[in-house]
């Protein structure tokens, strides 16, 4: 018999720490964390929506619900009661998202990497065999992303006014806020927290000249003005070089893109063009095989369907 000495059990200690969680050791060669190297339940896909399930938003979410459980990820829905607020400041509903984004972080201790997806975006169908573990790796290799120094990754724009506009008033970088990807760390808390906390910002000397609080483009305005105030901690994606990234990019020769509008080509088809592109999510996106469940325009109780999604309430 073997003699079980003190280093003899401290090694078998580490080598079982390092089989539970084998994520804590992996880095790439340069000493990065390697975000692919996660275990699937470590990755997560957060939705809000202010309104009960029903139309497309129901459709997105349990299009995504679906798309974690095949791959074992973790899907996380937020809704709130009453109007959205910061304090005694009422804000509009859009601001709420925000706050979803800090309650997952607080909530799910367990999930490292999140991806925040309005209720009109959903994993594109031609990704929809292709895990996190291995969309991550690829936009960390395009990239080049250090999540331990930019623990928070902005999505672009694509070319169109609103790029032009905020271009021309001093803001340097075009962002949509429908997509946000954050990596459990300080940083990213502490940037998701003063993101909220900016909702509060006077409206004074704000370049686009908006009461943001309750009117468009809301959060947008003061996630750019996030980004101008902490570039050295926040990653862009998907093309960093630009101001706005190219509309077609994700259909072109060896391109890549997270997140745009559908005829974009990205992993994340986000309909956010208007109410008619939304229909046609609805339509393209059902996973039921009897589509008249979700045509109808009446609230839908979601523990009845196949494969219910818990919706977790808003805390302030």
């Amino acid at each position: 018999m073997l003699p079980f000495t003190s280093c003899t059990i401290w090694l078998a200690i580490l080598v079982l720490l390092f089989i539970q969680d084998k994520s804590v050791f992996c880095s790439s060669d340069d000493g990065k964390l390697s975000i692919s190297s996660l275990l699937p339940h470590e990755f997560a896909l957060v939705q809000f929506d202010s309104r009960q399930p029903k139309n497309y938003w129901l459709v997105a979410a349990e299009w995504n619900n679906e798309y974690c459980k095949n791959h074992g990820h973790k899907y996380i829905y937020y809704s709130n009661q009453g109007y959205c607020h910061h304090g005694e400041e009422k804000l509009a509903d859009a601001w709420c998202k925000v706050r979803a984004m800090i309650n997952a972080y607080e909530d799910f201790p367990a999930v490292k990497v999140f991806i925040y997806m309005d209720s009109d975006a959903v994993i594109d169908k031609r990704f929809a065999n292709t895990s996190l573990n291995a969309m991550f790796q690829v936009l960390q290799q395009r990239l080049d992303w250090n999540p331990q120094l930019k623990p928070v990754i902005f999505n672009q724009d694509g070319p169109c006014w609103w790029c032009t506009f905020v271009m021309k008033i001093g803001y340097t970088m075009c962002l949509n806020a429908g997509t946000v990807v954050w990596y459990r760390h300080p940083l990213s808390e502490q940037i998701l927290t003063r993101w909220w906390d900016a909702s509060l910002d006077s409206y004074e000397n704000n370049p686009i000249k908006r009461k943001f609080r309750l009117k468009w483009p809301w959060e947008q305005d003061r996630q750019m003005a996030i980004y101008n105030q902490s570039k050295e901690s926040i990653q862009i994606t998907s093309q960093p070089d630009r101001v706005f990234m190219q509309s077609t990019l994700g259909f072109q020769e060896d391109g890549w893109c997270l997140s745009h509008l559908p005829t974009a080509g990205c992993f994340i088809s986000h309909y956010c063009a208007n109410g008619q592109s939304k229909q046609v999510m609805r339509r393209s996106y059902n996973i039921h095989k009897k589509s008249s469940l979700l045509e109808s325009e009446e609230i839908v109780d979601h523990d009845t369907l196949e494969n219910p999604f818990e919706i977790n309430l808003l805390h302030f």
